[in-house]
């Protein structure tokens, strides 16, 4: 049952996929709180890219087979608004500027959101729970708070070319099937002339 999702384009083979994504939210406790944070933190994510979602939206947007909204279901609802996007497992230390924003995981199985801020505390912190919390932290700091799970994501190219036009994207997502068609409708020209 294992998520394997391409990882975003430029921080390959910098996460491991995971296939724990429903131990994250039990970690905690509490599946509603993690179901709220997880979806909260999406939110806020899109939004730092200029994409506004309700939190409805979102959940309609994840997985529809699954009950409660797990990373998979944040996954799948980056991959819905154009985003590739991947869930597994990424050290603290090993967190580069290019990752950032991502959605992280607490110990407690709440998402947060990590951004980076230049500085001596490197790391801008957005918790969820109650009426959320924004703290700036430095990379030990992240490091004790977080359990290792993170969501990185980052923009499809094919998909922004797909929203901008309807034929060229539908044309470019298709190219290949285009190009054995016309394979295939040449060499049925061909072996009807030579009968």
């Amino acid at each position: 049952m294992t998520d394997e999702v391409a990882a975003p384009e430029g921080v390959a083979g910098d996460t491991q996929p995971d296939d724990r994504s429903d131990t994250v939210e039990a970690a905690g406790g509490d599946d509603a709180a993690a179901t709220e944070t997880t979806l909260r933190a999406l939110q806020a994510y899109l939004s730092l890219q200029g994409r506004s979602f309700s939190l409805g939206a979102l959940r309609d947007l994840g997985d529809p087979a699954e009950a409660k909204f797990t990373p998979r279901s944040a996954v799948e609802a980056l991959r819905q608004v154009g985003y590739k996007a991947s869930f597994g497992t990424l050290r603290v230390w090993r967190m580069r500027a290019s990752h950032l924003p991502l959605i992280a995981f607490t110990k407690s199985g709440e998402a947060v959101l990590v951004e980076h801020v230049e500085g001596e505390r490197g790391y801008r912190v957005t918790q969820f729970e109650g009426q959320g919390q924004v703290s700036n932290a430095s990379r030990s700091e992240l490091s004790e708070l977080l359990d290792g799970h993170v969501i990185l994501a980052a923009q499809d190219p094919v998909k922004d070319v797909s929203s901008s036009s309807w034929f060229w994207g539908s044309f470019s997502q298709s190219k290949w099937l285009y190009f054995q068609v016309i394979v295939a409708a040449a060499l049925t020209n061909f072996l009807g002339l030579s009968t």
